[in-house]
């Protein structure tokens, strides 16, 4: 069978070359150039496209950032007794109680208003109420959190409790 074939030798090597270079093509490089072809694509209609062509994400935008706005603006005038009371009645139901709601805000400007408040507790029933505090929508949005350990000014009592200090901001 070898010695009938061996004067075909080159030209069936030639042949599964082709056969082999046809199948290759089929299973790999064909969608790889298909692919590189269509990345062109995209690039080209990229390249040209700006914000003002479409109107729709401008749209999804705008609505994003109003009910953003919507929901941490809240009344300026009462804020303060407002928030004290929300976080008073979060704090009595996990135990946790106020220590400190300092009379005037540190930050804020035309847009801004900051307000700080200091809760006093154990660690789990603190992160209980900062879940709480963080759910509702009336205190504002949560910008900082600060745990700090209570310095003991007597040795023989120990004591878990820990300060929390809660940053808030909301939109004027």
């Amino acid at each position: 069978m070898k010695e009938k074939l061996r004067p075909y030798h080159n030209s069936l090597l030639i042949v599964a070359s082709i056969l082999l270079l046809v199948i290759s093509y089929q299973l790999s490089f064909k969608k790889t150039i298909e692919a590189w072809q269509l990345n062109r694509k995209f690039k080209t209609q990229v390249t040209g496209m700006t914000l003002n062509s479409q109107p729709a994400y401008l749209e999804r935008q705008d609505r994003i950032l109003r009910s953003v706005i919507h929901t941490y603006q809240i009344d300026t005038v009462n804020y303060k007794n407002s928030m004290a009371m929300e976080v008073a009645e979060v704090g009595d139901k996990e135990h946790v109680r106020i220590v400190e709601v300092p009379m005037k805000s540190g930050i804020s400007d035309n847009h801004y208003l900051v307000q700080k408040i200091v809760l006093k507790g154990d660690f789990f029933d603190l992160l209980k109420t900062l879940n709480h505090l963080h759910q509702l929508n009336r205190i504002g949005y949560i910008r900082s959190v600060s745990l700090k350990k209570l310095r003991q000014l007597d040795r023989s009592k120990t004591s878990n409790d820990l300060n929390l200090e809660i940053y808030t901001a909301i939109i004027k």
